[in-house]
């Protein structure tokens, strides 16, 4: 009796598709950082008085350009423009970051706290983009 070469085939060609997504989602999420860490040093030289003058305008302004950037990024999901307006949302996020950064400049050691923060996210990022991208098993029950 022959083997069944096609769903051999199919898993195959199947494992390959899942590991080429898994790659442009890593690299998609690493370029993120980059704006995200420019916002984040732009927002800790900038005042943001504005937002003690009127918390509730401010919360709504953020939030009406948030879900706006999302609204965006979801219609424009299957296009390159998908991708700016994302990286444009991560840039906004670390924007944001700004006055807690701020908060943790603060103390005798709040760059040093920061930096192992941003360490260790790093480190468990690899860490687990490595596994999910060697590993045999199925991990699609997580």
């Amino acid at each position: 009796m022959q083997p069944d070469l096609h769903n051999t085939y199919q898993t195959s060609t199947a494992s390959g598709l899942r590991n080429k997504v898994l790659r442009n989602t890593y690299a998609l999420l690493g370029l993120s950082m980059i704006p995200t860490v420019m916002g984040a040093l732009i927002g800790t030289h900038l005042n943001f008085a504005f937002m003690a003058a009127s918390p509730i305008m401010g919360m709504l302004a953020i939030m009406a350009v948030f879900y706006g950037l999302v609204f965006a990024i979801e219609k424009n999901r299957n296009n390159s423009l998908g991708v700016f307006l994302m990286l444009g949302f991560t840039f906004m996020m670390g924007l944001l970051l700004g006055p807690l950064l701020q908060f943790a400049l603060r103390f005798s050691n709040g760059g040093q706290l920061i930096m192992t923060a941003g360490a260790a996210t790093s480190l468990v990022f690899v860490v687990m983009a490595g596994i999910a991208s060697t590993t045999k098993r199925d991990l699609s029950a997580l």
